[in-house]
This record gives structure tokens, sequence and C-alpha cells, in this order.
């Protein structure tokens, strides 16, 4: 109810979020992160995982970052133009602005945070659940006092995506169907299916997630990459190149996954095959194919000779 009141209005979803629910989230987030860097603790210990890189690859799929700042984006944007920024060299500036304190908080919570992990790896054992995890570190942290600031912090956490979420995916609702939705309806749409899908629990939510995640985080991934290089280097075939196979690793991903989940396994020949490709060890089996995919789909399309529809869309928009 409270995410569908801050998103029903949607010229002051960032206002919003910006000056009363992002600070709150920050300031205690930071109380947390500057506690277990002046009290750690403990030293971190080996936990016996074989590839840590990998699983905290893959577990923090589920934070949904990525996905959460293209879709917040729109938001971004759009409160820009309202504020009468128009494509330019000041436009540029306050985006890099924007993107360079958004790099600065998550670095220090997230940071922080995985500094809270390490230290605290020897302190619980390997039984204790993946939801409740944070809580027992704050709680041997802090005790209640940190437990209470912990439960508020997620709170609020969840609250500024759910926020954002339901307010992209009403707006998108209102334009996929042509203005034959409202926006208002939309959201309220989409609050009502996830509260529905929040009475499953946390670890019902991160298991319907994973899958998903793994099969769309990649090409999520590629085109967040691909946007920040020069208009100059791209064309469609390299966008289409690396999107498609970017897609395929994915879905090698999210049928591994489905199969563990039902207690099978992928083919081993398929195994073996996904195993040879460089960096897999560490989760980035789907970069050098993403990579290939580009470079060859751009050097066909170029000999092809078509126009660019993409690069002709983006003319509006700010030059590198």
């Amino acid at each position: 109810m409270v995410s569908t009141y801050f998103a029903l209005d949607r010229s002051r979803v960032i206002d919003r979020i910006g000056r009363v629910l992002t600070p709150l989230l920050l300031g205690l987030l930071g109380i947390i992160v500057i506690w277990s860097v002046l009290s750690p603790l403990g030293v971190p210990a080996d936990t016996g995982e074989a590839a840590p890189f990998r699983l905290g690859l893959l577990t923090g799929y589920q934070t949904g970052d990525v996905f959460g700042g293209i879709m917040f984006g729109i938001i971004f944007i759009e409160a820009f133009r309202d504020r009468g920024y128009t494509p330019g060299p000041r436009y540029t500036g306050a985006l890099w602005g924007m993107a360079l304190v958004t790099f600065l908080g998550l670095f220090f919570v997230y940071g922080g945070l995985e500094y809270l992990g390490a230290t605290g790896s020897g302190v619980l054992g390997s039984d204790v659940p993946q939801a409740g995890l944070l809580t027992a570190l704050v709680g041997q942290l802090a005790g209640k006092v940190g437990a209470n600031t912990l439960a508020v912090a997620v709170l609020l956490a969840c609250l500024t995506t759910a926020v954002g979420a339901t307010a992209v995916l009403g707006e998108y609702i209102q334009k996929w169907s042509r203005g034959r939705v409202s926006y208002k309806a939309g959201v309220l749409a989409v609050s009502l299916t996830s509260l529905v899908q929040a009475f499953g629990g946390v670890d019902y939510i991160v298991a319907l997630a994973e899958p998903i995640f793994l099969l769309l985080y990649p090409v999520g991934i590629a085109i967040v990459i691909l946007g920040l290089l020069p208009r100059a280097w791209l064309n469609d075939g390299v966008w289409k190149g690396a999107t498609i196979l970017a897609i395929v690793m994915g879905v090698y991903d999210l049928v591994a996954s489905l199969a563990g989940k039902m207690g099978g396994t992928m083919p081993q020949a398929l195994r073996q095959m996904h195993d040879t490709i460089p960096l897999s060890s560490a989760g980035f089996a789907w970069l050098l194919p993403t990579l290939a995919g580009g470079l060859v789909g751009g050097l066909l399309w170029k000999l092809s000779g078509q126009p660019n529809t993409g690069c002709a869309e983006a003319k509006g928009l700010p030059a590198e």
C-alpha cells in the first residue's frame, strides 16, 4: 500500500524517493557499515567454497540492480527533462554526475556489507539460511539495536525498489495498451500482483527469480556495456549479435538451473563445452561469446550495407 501511494503520482516519484527514502536508507546502512569497520566481528575464514567469486556473482544477480538501473533510468531521464535539461553538455554532465554519485553510494554500501560478511565468515555456521544471513551478522555485530536498524534499512531498500519498479511497469502497461489502461490502473495491477507474490516469502521469491535473472542478466550487462561505448563504434549488427549470443548463454544457465532444481543435470557433452569457455569458472561464460557475437554481427551488418535504424533513433540523445 505504501509503495502504491508513492508510485501513483508519477510526477513526484523521483522527489519522494530522492528526498525522503534514499537519504534515510543510506544513513541507516552507513551506520551498519561504519560499525562493522570500527568493530569487526573477526577475520575472514576459509568457508570451503571452491569458487567464492562465482557464488558471489551469481548470488548478486538477486539484487536486480542492473535491471533496476535500466528501468529506473527511464524515470530519471524524464525527471531531468521535466526540470528543463535538454540534450547537450549540461544534460550529459548531469547524467555523469548522477552516475558517479550512484557508483560511490553502491560501492560504499556493498563494499561495506561484503566486508561485514568476510569478517563474520568465521562466526556463523554454514547452515545459516540465505534470507537470515545478514540479520544474523548484524545481530552479532550490534545486538538488538543493530538488528532493528537493519530491519528499517531493508524496509526502505525494498520500498525504494518497489516504488520505482511499480512506476516504470505502470507506465509500460499504459504504453503497451496504447492508453486503454491508465497509468494508475497499471500501478494498482502491479501492486496487487506483487502483494500476492510476497506471501510466498523471501526464499520463494529468490527461488522464483533466480532462473529468470540467470537468463536475462547476461543480456542486461551486455546492453549496459554497449550503451557506454561511443556510438561511432556501434551499428545495429553489434547490438543484435551481442544480444543474441548473450541470450543463448543465458538460456543455458536457465536450463541448467531448472535441471538442478528438479534433481537433474545437463548432458555431459554440453557441460564440457560450457566449462571449456574461458572465464566460465568465474561465472562469465557468456562474456567472450557475447563479445564475439557483437564483433561478427557488426562486421556482417557493415558488409551488408543496411541502415542503422537504432543509431538513427539515438540522434536526439546527447553525444559522448
